[in-house]
């Protein structure tokens, strides 16, 4: 892969939120993304205080079902929906998508958990947390290589941050959710949000 090539995979991954539910993700892609994670930036502190769990079929649902009743994932995509041009403020569509999304995560396949190991010190739980999120990127970078899409979901509540990783069998004291991302097939993608250039500079 040349220099422009991989810019271009940058520039075309997306965040999903809409997915074709039955098609399942093969095998081999599914790990490659996996291992992508891992070979993200590890924290100073304490290399891979992190953890990324796929899930799929039952045990997908029963994830999704704990995540959706933090109140603020369909907060957040009210949000995306408004000030974006995914939705464009349309209200109908943003209701009708919302109510999808809320029940289903957008209907992924797989459901990939992330989770860091709590820290008492701050500034190494903030560590963590930036290096799984930067776990998060390769994993969408290696799924739009693979011809996947991925979506990420960020959570709040930590009543059911602690349902979450107690339902993977982790100890809700030791470890807590990072975020969790939506993995599969594409259903609808979204237009790209316009970057600005002067967001950039090169000084001497």
């Amino acid at each position: 892969m040349n220099p422009n090539e991989l810019l271009d995979l940058i520039k075309h991954r997306r965040v999903v939120r809409r997915f074709e539910p039955a098609r399942a993700i093969d095998e081999s892609a599914l790990r490659r993304v996996l291992e992508a994670a891992i070979w993200a930036p590890v924290s100073v502190y304490g290399p891979q205080q992190w953890k990324f769990i796929a899930t799929r079929g039952a045990e997908r649902d029963a994830v999704v079902r704990i995540i959706e009743r933090d109140h603020t994932v369909l907060r957040y995509v009210r949000h995306m929906y408004e000030q974006s041009r995914y939705g464009g403020g349309d209200e109908a569509r943003w209701s009708a998508t919302a109510q999808e999304f809320g029940k289903t995560l957008g209907g992924a396949p797989v459901v990939v958990v992330s989770l860091v190991r709590k820290d008492v010190h701050p500034d190494h739980s903030h560590h963590n947390t930036i290096a799984a999120w930067c776990g998060g990127e390769n994993m969408m970078l290696q799924a739009q290589a693979e011809g996947l899409a991925a979506g990420v979901v960020s959570l709040t509540s930590p009543r059911v941050q602690a349902q979450l990783v107690q339902h993977l069998g982790l100890p809700p004291d030791q470890w807590t959710p990072a975020f969790a991302m939506n993995l599969g097939y594409a259903a609808e993608t979204p237009e790209p949000t316009p970057r600005r250039m002067e967001a950039i500079g090169i000084r001497g």
